[in-house]
């Protein structure tokens, strides 16, 4: 009778433990199976991805490859959907999985987002040393799109820190990877971008040689967003060349094609500017008073 009794003690827990297993087998199943989902749903639709983000469970029930995981595709979702990372405890989370991870991609996905929130945090050492790690991490993974961002963000701050010559091979290396990608919309934001470099340099031609490509390229989109844009960047050339007639026409062209304040309000300020240089100043007044977030009207 005892050994009956122990047998079904034993068959009952041995029951209880299969469909635990089994439980936890199924849950991990569907947890995987929605991280998968949200990556897969990230680079065309960021907003949907962060929509689901918000319905999965704690990060603290997670194991820890999924922890990772989610960790990564949450700061990713924010940057993504312009929603400010305030602190980079996420991406430790993923930074400690995979560093001794034999998955290259989403190690290198961590390190450019640390060097992304570096960056924005103003701590300029760690983010151009982040940068150089993801490179590395990077060396051996075909993937287009990481590198096209990588090489164009890693530019953007080593621009901002005077090191020019530096940026421009990257914004050099980004541009291999845009036309690799054939995607209009990268180009178009690169050329924007790497033409900046130039103006801001004093290399007013080559900034004007990557403006006209760009707007070139932007003919054969279907929104033309980014015209009034490089027509105002171009316009910008030609005021610090002091080619006003050139400047006015073209800025006008940018007038023409923006539509609410937020778009007007550069184009106003660049209009008052080369007016005031051509000692307009009724005219200036006009269009720098436009902007009412910082005007000064002593100025």
């Amino acid at each position: 009778m005892k050994n009956k009794t122990l047998i079904i003690i034993v068959i009952i827990a041995a029951t209880a433990a299969a469909l635990s297993l089994g439980i936890y087998q199924k849950r991990t199943h569907q947890i995987n199976a929605s991280l998968l989902q949200i990556e897969q749903l990230m680079y065309e639709r960021p907003d949907s991805a962060w929509k689901i983000l918000q319905h999965m469970p704690s990060i603290s029930q997670l194991r820890k490859e999924e922890q990772a995981l989610h960790a990564l595709l949450f700061t990713q979702a924010q940057y993504k959907n312009y929603i400010p990372v305030k602190s980079d405890s996420l991406l430790r989370i993923a930074e400690a999985y995979y560093r001794t991870s034999s998955d290259s991609l989403h190690k290198a996905w961590t390190l450019f987002y640390l060097a992304q929130y570096y960056r924005d945090s103003n701590e300029k050492e760690k983010a151009l040393s982040y940068f150089q790690q993801a490179n590395i991490a990077s060396r051996n993974i075909e993937n287009n799109q990481f590198k096209f961002l990588l090489n164009l963000h890693w530019a953007g701050l080593l621009t901002n820190e005077d090191a020019h010559e530096k940026g421009i091979e990257k914004y050099q290396t980004a541009n291999k990877y845009a036309i690799l990608l054939k995607d209009t919309l990268k180009q178009l934001n690169l050329y924007e971008k790497w033409g900046w470099c130039h103006l801001i340099n004093g290399e007013y031609d080559l900034a004007d040689s990557l403006f006209n490509v760009g707007l070139t390229l932007s003919a054969t989109t279907k929104d033309r967003i980014y015209d009034k844009y490089l027509l105002n960047y171009l316009s910008l050339t030609a005021r610090e060349k002091k080619d006003y007639k050139r400047a006015l026409e073209l800025v006008n062209r940018s007038l023409s094609l923006a539509k609410d304040s937020t778009e007007l309000y550069p184009l106003w300020g660049n209009k008052g500017e080369i007016l005031l240089e051509m000692n307009q100043y009724d005219s200036a007044h006009f269009y720098l008073s436009k902007d009412t977030r910082d005007y000064d009207p002593y100025f």
